[in-house]
């Protein structure tokens, strides 16, 4: 019986530790993962990012004049270089419903600064800036993960937690 007097009280407090979508997305995020058409394109890990960068030299070696070919080696250390520059990608999503996304060309930052739009109950985003993009998503205490189209490609962005 004493039970049933206390449940009232554990309900109330598993809710009102149950955060929203607009509270678990406040914060800063690093990139993780760039999927295009389902194609991994970048990860933060050394494994998939060798294999990555093995795919990536075999199309283009297809595409070389033969006196080009013996590039490997430079082109191998191109696209290390430029792995380890994306991997520096952040999005931070504050309280008032503004982000700011900064990714890297070369070693200049670029900052791109806007507004969301949440539907928590269709899982969907809004981002507001020079361009408007829009994604469905998945989000728990340390991941994000954001799918949408982009220039005909159907594209997946996955962050850890900062």
């Amino acid at each position: 019986m004493r039970f049933l007097i206390i449940l009232p009280f554990i309900f109330f407090a598993f809710t009102a530790c149950q955060k929203t979508d607009q509270e678990l997305l406040t914060g800063m995020w690093k990139i993780n993962e760039i999927k295009a058409n389902g194609e991994m394109m970048f990860s933060t890990d050394k494994a998939e990012q060798g294999k990555i960068i093995d795919r990536v030299i075999v199309a283009q070696m297809e595409q070389l004049p033969p006196e080009a070919q013996n590039q490997e080696a430079m082109m191998r250390k191109l696209f290390s270089q430029q792995m380890t520059t994306s991997a520096k990608t952040t999005l931070e999503f504050k309280e008032d419903n503004t982000f700011v996304s900064i990714r890297y060309e070369g070693s200049r930052e670029v900052k791109t600064n806007g507004r969301i739009t949440l539907d928590e109950e269709k899982k969907e985003i809004t981002m507001k800036s020079d361009s408007d993009e829009h994604f469905t998503y998945q989000l728990t205490d340390d991941l994000l993960k954001l799918s949408g189209d982009s220039d005909g490609e159907k594209i997946e962005l996955s962050f850890k937690r900062k």
